[in-house]
């Protein structure tokens, strides 16, 4: 059952759902687990030193803080995080605003905006980016639009098709292979 895979342990029970379909759906847990395999609807997930497994979900939006959260495929989501540890296999477009986090994310479908202070992002690829970095870590595989406002900070691209900084600032940039730098 869902509830019984490995994961921080806690003090109180977890929330655990199978399939739900439901128009909004609000979950706020602290210092629990939440599992759940299917969302037809919106999410509203907020946590507190808590442990999320999450299958496919429609549009959502997490408010996290020091907890860990792994999903495998969102709508648009938003995220607020700090102090937390964020996988997400495919998204739709994703605006995070983001403190001291650790983010895997595979392919996001729409536009990818960051908001950060201090944390670390791996991402396979975006259709477009908009980021704002301090003193954090960017690997991008691929992008379409790359659009950058960063201080003492590290980012790598694979491959884009435009890069435009607004700002750059003690900033190491290595990219591959790029179509025009502005």
């Amino acid at each position: 059952h869902t509830c019984h895979r490995a994961g921080r342990q806690r003090r109180h029970p977890a929330a655990c759902l199978d399939d739900v379909e439901i128009d909004e759906l609000y979950i706020k847990q602290y210092d629990a687990n939440v599992r759940t395999r299917n969302v037809k609807g919106e999410l509203y997930l907020s946590l507190k030193y808590a442990d999320a497994r999450i299958g496919k979900v429609g549009k959502s939006n997490f408010d996290l803080y020091d907890s860990e959260a792994e999903i495998e495929q969102t709508g648009d989501v938003y995220i607020e995080s700090k102090y937390s540890e964020i996988n997400i296999r495919s998204t739709g477009s994703l605006e995070m605003d983001t403190y001291d986090d650790e983010f895997e994310i595979g392919t996001v479908n729409g536009e990818l905006g960051i908001d950060d202070k201090y944390s670390e992002f791996e991402i396979e690829s975006a259709a477009s980016a908009k980021v704002r970095i301090y003193d954090g870590e960017l690997v991008l595989g691929n992008v379409g639009a790359f659009n950058g406002h960063t201080k003492y900070s590290e980012i790598s691209i694979i491959d884009a098709t435009s890069v435009d900084l607004e700002r750059s600032y003690d900033d190491s940039y290595v990219i591959r292979n790029l179509g025009s730098f502005n």
